[in-house]
């Protein structure tokens, strides 16, 4: 159901399904040549190519989250020498916001314990803080995005609430037997643990 049984596989099989219901991305996340710049002091952030679907409702993963957190943030590119190669157009792959959801719990079972140098919670982060939020607001709680490309990104998922709260509660049994550090409170209300 929307894509859930891809939590029985690996997190590279559902990339590999993504890659293969979306295409690839046709350019780089960043410009390579403003990225050596930055990381070099010259610049204040790297220039970000035009790889955008969110007008289809589409979401850029990263597919190398499972060994660096946020990619797309100059701060944490520089403070974990995140390399290019990790932006390269072969590394990223499309998805929607329920697909995306199943990407970071995919991380977080298959990374539970690994953590990373700042001590973050692989995959969990992104679907605490991110991911699950926007999911209750557009979909149960009925927030109406105010941005095109939110709207968008709803629109690609929406369901009626029965049916996302039914979702969401399987998700998050999925994470809560695959990362058990995890507490509800926690997932409702997200914490400084996740925050990245």
């Amino acid at each position: 159901m929307y894509g859930l049984e891809l939590l029985q596989g690996t997190y590279q099989e559902a990339v590999n399904v993504f890659l293969t219901k979306y295409g690839g991305a046709t350019d780089d996340y960043f410009s390579e040549k403003s990225y050596a710049r930055f990381k070099a002091g010259e610049i204040k952030a790297p220039t970000k190519r035009k790889i955008s679907r969110t007008s289809e409702g589409l979401y850029c993963h990263h597919i190398d989250e499972d060994k660096m957190i946020m990619m797309a943030s100059p701060e944490f590119i520089r403070y974990l020498d995140i390399p290019f190669d990790y932006q390269r157009k072969n590394r990223l792959v499309y998805c929607n916001l329920i697909e995306h959801g199943i990407l970071h719990l995919l991380i977080a079972s298959e990374t539970c314990g690994r953590g990373f140098e700042l001590g973050c919670l692989p995959g969990v982060g992104g679907y605490v803080n991110f991911i699950r939020p926007n999911l209750i607001q557009w979909l149960i709680d009925g927030v109406e995005p105010k941005l095109p490309w939110q709207i968008a990104c709803r629109n690609a998922v929406f369901m009626n609430r029965h049916a996302a709260k039914k979702m969401i509660k399987q998700m998050d049994r999925f994470l809560f037997d695959h990362y058990p550090s995890v507490t509800k409170k926690e997932l409702k209300e997200g914490c400084e643990a996740f925050q990245y």
